[in-house]
């Protein structure tokens, strides 16, 4: 008799099968048995994984389009986006002042000097980086980035960001009021 221990994955039919080629084969030749296959990811789920992927991507690509100013701010205009209101009003950085040109830099290759011009946007341009290689997996291996989805929508992981972003932003003022 013959034991075969086989992963719990593999149905009782297939199970049976093999067994009873087993039994029959009075040659030592091989035999070949189809495996069972795992079910395709949903559309729903490739639709995702193309989204995340364009969006990353277009991201990635515009940084790279722009030349980082050297101010630190101000990239966002060679799109011809307005310069930033608070901080022409307030002489002050917003929270998100310095993200196109850290996103720039990074895209450019300059991850160092990304964040240092602002760490939450060289964040950004690194995970844009990361979400372009997890969603080409994905579309080409077939699995669902939702269960990634999930630990990203967590709230810890959210008040995560923005405590970041908020650091983020102190250390862009300082930056830019000349302490660094």
């Amino acid at each position: 008799m013959i034991t075969l221990i086989l992963p719990s994955f593999l149905s009782q039919r297939n199970l049976v099968q093999m067994k009873t080629a087993a039994r029959s084969s009075d040659e030592m030749s091989p035999t070949t048995h189809k495996l069972p296959v795992k079910a395709s990811v949903s559309t729903d789920a490739r639709i995702i994984a193309v989204l995340v992927l364009v969006i990353s991507l277009a991201l990635l690509i515009t940084g790279a389009y722009l030349n980082p100013e050297v101010a630190g701010v101000g990239t966002h205009e060679q799109l011809g986006l307005s310069s930033c209101g608070f901080l022409d009003s307030f002489g002050t950085p917003c929270a998100t002042c310095g993200m196109t040109t850290a996103v720039s830099e990074a895209a450019h290759g300059h991850i160092l000097r990304a964040f240092y011009v602002q760490p939450a946007g060289a964040l950004l341009a690194v995970l844009a980086m990361m979400a372009v290689i997890v969603a080409s997996t994905s579309l080409i291996m077939g699995f669902s980035l939702a269960p990634l989805g999930a630990v990203i929508g967590r709230v810890r992981i959210v008040l995560l960001a923005a405590v970041f972003v908020l650091i983020a932003w102190v250390y862009k003022i300082i930056i830019v009021r000349g302490g660094f």
